[in-house]
Order: C-alpha cells, then structure tokens, then sequence
C-alpha cells in the first residue's frame, strides 16, 4: 500500500513526496494504520520507514487490533523497515497501531524552523500472507 495525498486521521502528517511518498506520524504518540485486507492465516506486514529518521526506532511498539504484536527492525543503512508477523481480522479490516513515546521537534535537531512533532515516516505498507505449513 502506498501513501496517497488523501486526508487522513489527526494522527498523521499530509503526504510527503521524496524516493516515496511517506507520512509523519504525530502529533499523536498513537497512531493508526488502517489494513484494510482480510485473511485466515498469517501474515507478514512490513512497514518501510523514511530514511530520515529522526526519532529512535528501538522504542516504539506495536499493535494490531489492540494486541501487542512483536517486531524486527531490518536495513539500518539505507531504508529501515520495521517486520511483523501477525494475523489480520479474518472477516474485516485491521487496525495496526504504533506507538512513538519519543516525539522530536524537527527544529531542535535541524534547526530548520519546522515546530511540527514528528514520530516516525511511513511510506510503503508491504503485506504478504505466509506460506501454510
């Protein structure tokens, strides 16, 4: 899924365009992620993070339709992306939900004037379901 200029929830931040359209999230330390794809067995969700990255991924949690859900951090160097195995709702839409607990002020890192808090960017949501076994 690819992040679109539509409007979106106060959680999140207006599309920006880069290599690949991301969104901020914040002000909101919590925030959403529709899924909107129905499955009856796992899936592997993988979130690609903006490069820029400002606040520490090592923080954050995660959940899926209020459940705590774990995950790996993979790419460090170029793109990071945050990986997650879980289910998804078997008849309806998922909410995945990220806390960011620290927020950073562009401005105080980059001295650029942007007063926005900031968590982190998501720009592709990649979601495969896993091979049954």
């Amino acid at each position: 899924m690819e992040q679109t200029g539509e409007p979106r929830a106060l959680d999140r931040y207006a599309v920006e365009n880069g290599d690949r359209p991301s969104r901020w999230s914040g002000p909101n330390p919590w925030p959403k992620i529709l899924i909107p794809y129905a499955c009856q067995r796992e899936v592997q969700i993988t979130l690609c993070i903006s490069p820029t990255v400002l606040a520490p991924l090592r923080n954050i949690r995660i959940g899926i339709n209020g459940q705590p859900v774990d995950y790996e951090i993979h790419g460090r160097n170029r793109i990071p992306t945050v990986v997650i195995r879980t289910t998804l709702q078997e008849a309806d839409y998922s909410i995945l939900t990220l806390h960011t607990p620290e927020m950073v002020c562009p401005n105080d890192r980059l001295g650029n004037g942007d007063l926005r808090r900031l968590g982190i960017a998501v720009s592709d949501v990649v979601i495969e379901p896993l091979t049954l076994r």
